[in-house]
């Protein structure tokens, strides 16, 4: 097996140049029940491939979300993947968005649900509960990741959009070296940035679905109200092990809680299908 790493990209902050390379790190402390007790703090040292700059970075791992920051350069964006055993090989990362993110969500969300019906509990809440609660919202993001990349991808128009719409790609500067040298050193420049876009923020997210595919992500607005409530509660499962800022137990995550979250993503999902589908006839 290989080494527990993560897929990175940033721009160097000595010599400018993209770089896109698998670093080792640290796996969360999966034995601990707590998530604070889980993450993984240390110091890893980089060497630029371009100009050889000695770079030290400071590394956070919770639950497999890597963040990364540089030491004396506080303004440069590390844009880091989920933590995994599995490396692959980083001239391929940039290519490697599944065809079908519908079909991956849905079966995500069928194996938590299963887990979910075997062992969450109906009227109060339960470690499972949050872990299914969790784990959906993160297949959500997932797929409206991996949906919006597809899109731009296949679609000229919509990379323009995004490239003439969204605020910080519109400072975005390329040299003649690099587009000559990469024919698709401008898509690699726009997923680099919306690989690091936090989905769970789903404001930002409609306005990128808005900008790129002419879109709204809701099914209606019961659905829309529904999804913003969740997200200070998957905050708090995620950060807080499911209580708030005072320490008060988030007691609405029960089973069926869960399931009618369920049930608003996978619509939210084949709404966004639909409308794609309907543009291509």
């Amino acid at each position: 097996m290989a080494d527990y790493s993560t897929d990175i990209g940033f721009n160097c902050p000595e010599c400018g140049n993209l770089v896109e390379i698998t670093v080792p790190v640290s796996p969360p402390n999966w034995g601990e029940d707590k998530a604070i007790d889980r993450m993984v703090q240390e110091e890893i040292d980089l060497a630029c491939p371009h100009c050889d700059a000695f770079l030290e970075v400071d590394v956070i791992n919770r639950d497999n979300q890597v963040e990364m920051t540089f030491r004396g350069y506080p303004g440069v964006v590390i844009t880091c993947s989920q933590g995994s055993d599995r490396a692959p090989d980083p001239d391929d990362y940039w290519n490697d968005i599944p065809d079908g993110p519908d079909g991956i969500f849905k079966d995500s969300l069928a194996d938590a649900l299963r887990l979910l019906d075997q062992h969450g509990h109906d009227w109060q809440p339960s470690t499972v509960n949050r872990m299914v609660f969790v784990h959906a919202f993160g297949a959500l993001e997932a797929y409206l990741g991996d949906t919006l990349l597809n899109y731009i991808n296949a679609n000229d128009d919509a990379l323009i959009r995004i490239l003439e719409q969204d605020k910080d790609l519109k400072g975005e500067k390329l040299t003649l070296v690099e587009v000559l040298t990469d024919e698709d050193v401008v898509f690699k420049r726009v997923a680099l940035h919306l690989k690091a876009i936090l989905y769970h923020n789903l404001a930002k997210v409609q306005a990128l679905y808005r900008i790129a595919a002419r879109i709204d992500i809701f099914p209606d607005e019961a659905i829309k109200d529904r999804l913003f409530t969740a997200l200070p509660l998957r905050h708090d499962c995620v950060h807080r092990n499911g209580t708030n800022k005072d320490g008060a137990s988030r007691d609405e995550v029960t089973r069926g809680y869960v399931r009618q979250f369920a049930s608003d993503i996978t619509a939210l999902v084949n709404h966004i299908e639909g409308e794609i589908a309907a543009q291509q006839n």
